[in-house]
């Protein structure tokens, strides 16, 4: 994670600062157990302090890190510890991580690139990534740049904190729901499956189960419903102690239209009794079917730091699918991602510490292939920082269509106007539409109907911008999709 030398530190943190808009886990993940060993000797668990009802704020930082010193010589964390921990009124904890594997000389202020002395007037345990312990803990929680801090609260859920100031991380803390009392109460953690697209009309649902009851969860009923509708009623068996979770698949649910629909998942009879709170056992997701949809590859190649990096495919501003951030450095990776067919999106790439996804010599990419074919590519390197993009299309192909024997446009890019160029085996009604990347017509060329033969149709771009738009032809009913580039 070390990236660059100590007399870069200035811009170290401001690249550290302003790239902390995406969370390094999603709002609302599970929390994994942390148990390591502190630099003096003594051992501590995160279950000891979440499973007391006490919620536990995780400091991930580095000894050399600009940002991370500042806000530990500001004394909030340590403001914090001593107002509500074991040496205040003992209703929370601390945990203060070295991510970056250095010592426990650098933590002491000597034998590396540190900012200082971290343990001068620290109260709060303080860990090291090195034996005995691991840099597991990097991993388990997504640190993509320092400081990381998460509040982990009592239900296992996490959130990131931030750099805040002690009444306001003790407002967050008092936002965690109190320890359960309740003996039976089963809860849905999450819904994994189905979301986002499908092309295919066959899904396998799949959930997290987590019990909230003080007794141990050994056996519930899922019901599973499709737009409302009973599909299948499934029993799970197990053993869960309070806060555990398990992953539960469903039997698949088949013949679902195409469209928009919706899943709802909904847990019964824990232990065979019942529950006790129903307002967490429900849970409903919304995804899409297009049984003729365009199944197309999102392959990306990491660099060193593979936990910096994810990937957006939006259609307009709604984010339609997306991955990342990633465990594993110089590696592929492939995901299949079902879209609408004859359709325009863009890819997005970003990196949370802002170097392109490139670092040592090392890049990485992405790219999307449909049909065999690489409709986007995004490189790793120089050129960009946090993020960068590419719109692409999963078009027809002109063979797929019988009247229509070739199909051109020229010239593209252009400046003021460009020619559709095709040519009928059979007389077909036309039309050609040009979007902006937010899905906003913006020009056409009025419907008309041609005969055998060739023929030319022209885009005239007077009133565009400079910029990528793409176009849709109508061809007997059929749509074919390619993209633009307005150059002035």
């Amino acid at each position: 994670m070390k990236k660059i030398l100590l007399v870069m530190c200035l811009a170290v943190s401001m690249i550290l600062l302003v790239n902390q808009g995406k969370a390094q886990l999603a709002a609302g993940s599970y929390a994994k157990d942390i148990s390591m060993t502190d630099y003096l000797g003594t051992a501590y668990d995160l279950y000891t302090y979440t499973n007391a009802g006490k919620p536990v704020i995780v400091d991930v930082s580095a000894v050399w890190c600009g940002p991370c010193w500042a806000y530990h010589t500001s004394g909030a964390l340590e403001s914090y510890y001593g107002s509500y921990g074991p040496t205040g009124d003992n209703s929370s904890m601390v945990f203060w991580i070295e991510g970056d594997q250095n010592p426990v000389a650098c933590l002491q202020g000597t034998g590396c690139s540190t900012q200082g002395d971290w343990t001068s007037g620290t109260t709060f345990p303080m860990f090291l990534t090195v034996a005995p312990n691991t840099a597991q803990v990097v991993t388990d929680y997504s640190i993509a740049y320092f400081p990381t801090i998460y509040l982990i609260c009592p239900d296992r859920k996490v959130t990131e904190a931030g750099q805040q100031t002690a009444a306001n991380l003790h407002t967050a803390a008092l936002g965690c729901p109190a320890l359960s009392t309740n003996t039976l109460d089963a809860a849905v953690w999450k819904a994994a499956k189905p979301i986002g697209s499908y092309c295919t009309t066959s899904v396998t649902p799949e959930f997290t189960l987590q019990n909230y009851g003080t007794s141990a969860l050994t056996s519930c009923s899922i019901v599973v419903k499709l737009d409302g509708a009973t599909q299948s009623t499934t029993p799970w068996t197990g053993s869960l102690a309070q806060y555990e979770i398990a992953s539960v698949t469903i039997p698949a649910v088949t013949g679902i239209a195409d469209g928009t629909h919706t899943m709802t998942f909904e847990i019964q009879s824990p232990n065979g009794g019942t529950d006790q709170n129903t307002a967490n056992n429900t849970i409903t997701n919304t995804f899409s079917v297009f049984s003729n949809g365009a199944n197309v590859t999102v392959q990306t190649k990491t660099d060193n730091y593979p936990s910096e990096n994810y990937w957006e495919i939006k259609d307009g501003s709604t984010v339609i699918a997306t991955e990342g951030p990633y465990a594993a450095g110089q590696t592929t990776y492939n995901s299949s991602v079902c879209l609408e067919k004859d359709h325009c999106y863009t890819l997005w790439l970003y990196d949370t510490y802002g170097d392109g996804m490139s670092y040592g010599g090392v890049s990485g990419s992405i790219k999307v292939i449909y049909n065999g074919v690489t409709v986007a590519t995004l490189l790793g390197g120089s050129s960009w920082t946090t993020s960068t993009s590419a719109p692409f299309c999963t078009t027809t192909g002109i063979d797929e269509i019988e009247s229509l024997s070739s199909f051109n446009v020229y010239p593209n890019p252009f400046s003021n106007t460009t020619n559709v160029e095709f040519s009928l085996t059979q007389p077909e009604k036309i039309s050609i539409d040009v979007y902006n990347l937010l899905g906003e017509k913006v020009t056409s060329v009025a419907e008309a109907t041609y005969g055998i033969g060739s023929h030319t149709a022209t885009i005239n771009a007077d009133n565009l911008s400079q910029g990528v738009y793409y176009m849709t032809a109508i061809i007997g009913g059929q749509k074919l999709t390619q993209k633009l580039s307005v150059v002035k």
